[in-house]
Order: C-alpha cells, then sequence, then structure tokens
C-alpha cells in the first residue's frame, strides 16, 4: 500500500515544505502556513487573516515564501509567548504545568496599521502550535 500522503503538525516546519514536496512522489503538508492563502480568499478583500505563531521572531521570510504568502499581504503574526502575553502556553510544554486538554485564554489588538487593523480586537484565523481556545 505504501505511503499515501506526508502530514505534519508544526507551522515552521513550512521551511522545508517545497524541499520535501519536490523529493517524494505523494502530496506533502507540512505546515498550517499552507491554509493562510485559502484562508484569505475565504474571508474576502479587506480582511486579515491572523497567524498565531509560538514566538514570532522565529517565523521568518522563508516560512512564508515557500508556501506562498507574499510579505504583507492581509496577514497578521503574533507570538503566543512573545512578552509573556499567553503563559498558559507552558501548560502545552512543561508536564507539571500540564492540563487535560490544556486551555490557553488571552487577548490582544492589531498593530499593523498597513493592514488597517491597528487597534481592533485581534482573533486569530489561523492558529499553529496553540491550544484551541484563543478569546
Amino acid at each position: 500500500m505504501g505511503c499515501r500522503a506526508i502530514a505534519a503538525e508544526w507551522g515552521y516546519f513550512a521551511y522545508f515544505q517545497e524541499e520535501i514536496a519536490g523529493s517524494v512522489g505523494v502530496p506533502v503538508f507540512l505546515s498550517s502556513l499552507l491554509q493562510v492563502l485559502l484562508a484569505q480568499r475565504i474571508i474576502g478583500a479587506g480582511r486579515v487573516v491572523g497567524v498565531l505563531v509560538a514566538l514570532k521572531k522565529q517565523l521568518t521570510k522563508k516560512h512564508l515564501s515557500v508556501v506562498g504568502i507574499q510579505p504583507g499581504a492581509s496577514y497578521v503574526v503574533a507570538g503566543a509567548e512573545d512578552d509573556g502575553r499567553c503563559p498558559e502556553f507552558d501548560h502545552l510544554w512543561v508536564e507539571a504545568l500540564q492540563t487535560d486538554p490544556p486551555t490557553a485564554t488571552t487577548t490582544g489588538t492589531c498593530d499593523q496599521p498597513a493592514n488597517g487593523c491597528e487597534g481592533r480586537p485581534f482573533t486569530p484565523g489561523l492558529t499553529l502550535n496553540t491550544p484551541p481556545a484563543w478569546g
């Protein structure tokens, strides 16, 4: 029967998407960042897709470009662990803090006026490496 597809669950794996997809004969889905282009089309013009990652500074232009995301193209990025904004994030990785199921609640505002959303509540349309509850 063999392998029919390769899937991964870490957004930062986008870095390897192009290389692996080009070297195997099955569909490859290494990163949820692959969903950003779809989400942009679903929400329509003038709306912004939120991308939530663990640490914003670790998401590079290459992570975005290899999955077809152009710089400044209707998305904003926030880091769950940046500036201690979501200490609940540690509940996923530190065994002594883990709850079942993992939970997190936080809020934020968009700080990117170039996308026309400065100061508005920021609710990600796409989440990466985080618990499902982002309020």
